[in-house]
């Protein structure tokens, strides 16, 4: 591909647009006009007359696809991206190559029948940082040129008099999953409110279908009417933990220089790439099952991973023991080497005298709606005081984990910020990378000399903004002094 040349979308973006839409859309009404139907005469019927309103809906749409095909063109030049729609309404949208902050290639089921890829492309600014900007399909070839074109491109109008055309990865500085490791992740990513949900399904689906085998007014096309609907959710839901495995076939991670590559999929399958410069920060997790089981996943935060479902359960590193993490962090991203050694500085203790209004009023509607209850309904009162004492009780649990896992440690070039309850996510970010900080206190916290706030960094909306739990007035302060320095 040629600086300056003009290129449309490959064609394949029309069937790929509108066949899965056409398809369904005959689904849904066949399947409603089914089941209204009462003799196999009415199914024909029904069919033939959704078959033609959906033949003449899918011309229309074909037609509007073709139009909107042929009229957006797609340039690129030595410093910017032109984007250009001549449809009723024209647009033009032109892109700094040095905006750019990943260039992403997808290709799912249909695009490899067509040998097609995705490029997704996504700008460094606040404005766009929600959404992916642009998407072009390409030829897998021609997406590969691009790609590099459109890298090399802004590599270019930061500086380099000549960009490399070649990607070559550095020497040790790859890393490639087994089965283990994606096993291992696929587990360790459970929440632990889908294996309670999991299991309490389970167990109340083989007591329905107990209680419908001793039932003698049932008949076997009830009962099979109840397995059928039993099996359904259960292969629903172990679809659902099962993509967890699928989705990170073949995952690999590799460093080039000044970039950083993320592949994986099996079923769909995903290229990132990332400049290291655009990487704003780092993010560690744990869930409640990683937490006992002493494994860590790590995620990279910048504007266009995560904008997306997908891209929202994209991480850097699978779930693994923290030697482990260390390691490939040194060895594949080393400007964030050594900021898993900051040290938590925990809440001070005066936190609980913030929490103490809040536990007072609870416990006076507590006993306000006990009082009521047994004025009412003597019987019944002991109900809303078993309620009230559950709740209280998980409250305080939750409370005090919070307590045991929030924390924030200051660094001389970088900040972390560990957030959570049984469940933990610790943020590393470099100072230079915080967009604004927000700080508050209330008299309480004054009296206390400690205060929260948030900052905000240039990244998706789910990672855009990090809440400071409460920590020393100092500390805000140092941070705020750190960004205008």
């Amino acid at each position: 591909m040629k600086i300056n040349q003009r290129f449309r979308n490959h064609f394949s973006v029309v069937i790929t647009n509108t066949v899965p839409t056409v398809i369904g859309i005959w689904l849904v009404l066949n399947l409603d006009l089914l089941g209204e139907a009462e003799d196999v005469g009415g199914i024909g019927a029904s069919i033939g007359w959704t078959s033609l309103i959906v033949a003449g809906v899918a011309v229309l749409y074909v037609i509007f696809s073709l139009i909107n095909w042929a009229k957006t063109y797609f340039t690129v030049t030595e410093d910017m991206l032109i984007v250009e729609r001549n449809t009723l309404i024209k647009r033009k949208n032109t892109i700094a190559l040095k905006n750019i902050s990943n260039v992403n290639l997808e290709q799912g089921l249909l695009s490899m029948l067509f040998d097609t890829c995705r490029v997704k492309l996504d700008t460094n600014t606040l404005s766009t940082a929600n959404e992916t900007d642009v998407t072009i399909v390409l030829k897998r070839q021609d997406a590969e040129e691009l790609r590099q074109l459109l890298l090399h491109g802004a590599e270019k109008t930061d500086g380099d008099e000549q960009p490399a055309k070649n990607v070559v990865f550095d020497e040790g500085k790859s890393f490639e999953v087994n089965t283990r490791d994606i096993i291992a992740n696929g587990f360790f990513s459970l929440s632990f409110s889908v294996i309670i949900i999991f299991l309490g399904a389970a167990a109340f689906g083989i007591s329905m279908l107990s209680e419908a085998l001793k039932d003698p007014e049932m008949g076997m096309g009830d009962a099979i009417s109840v397995f059928l609907s039993l099996t359904v959710f259960a292969v629903g839901l172990i679809w659902s933990m099962a993509k967890k495995f699928i989705d990170y076939v073949d995952f690999r991670v590799e460093r080039a220089e000044d970039k950083v590559y993320l592949s994986y999929g099996l079923l769909k399958k995903v290229t990132y790439s990332i400049p290291v410069s655009k990487i704003n920060a780092i993010l560690i997790k744990q869930t409640l099952l990683a937490r006992i089981g002493g494994r860590y996943m790590v995620e990279i935060v910048n504007v266009g991973m995560g904008d997306d479902d997908h891209e929202a359960r994209t991480f850097f590193l699978p779930y693994s023991k923290m030697e482990r993490i260390k390691d490939l962090i040194s060895r594949l991203l080393p400007e964030f080497d050594g900021c898993i050694e900051m040290e938590e500085e925990r809440q001070s203790r005066s936190i609980w005298l913030i929490y103490l209004p809040k536990v007072l009023i609870y416990l006076a509607v507590s006993a306000a709606v006990t009082a009521l209850v047994y004025e009412l309904w003597r019987d019944y009162a002991i109900i809303p005081l078993i309620g009230f004492a559950v709740l209280g009780i998980f409250l305080l649990i939750v409370k005090t984990a919070v307590y045991g896992t929030r924390s924030v440690s200051l660094g001389e070039k970088m900040i972390s910020i560990t957030d959570g309850a049984f469940s933990k996510k610790r943020l590393f970010v470099g100072y230079g990378k915080i967009q604004y900080i927000e700080s508050s206190q209330d008299p309480i916290a004054k009296r206390c000399k400690i205060a929260k706030g948030s900052l905000h960094l240039l990244a998706s909306a789910a990672n855009q903004t990090w809440r400071i739990p409460y920590t020393k007035e100092e500390n805000i302060e140092y941070i705020k002094n750190k960004l205008i320095g």
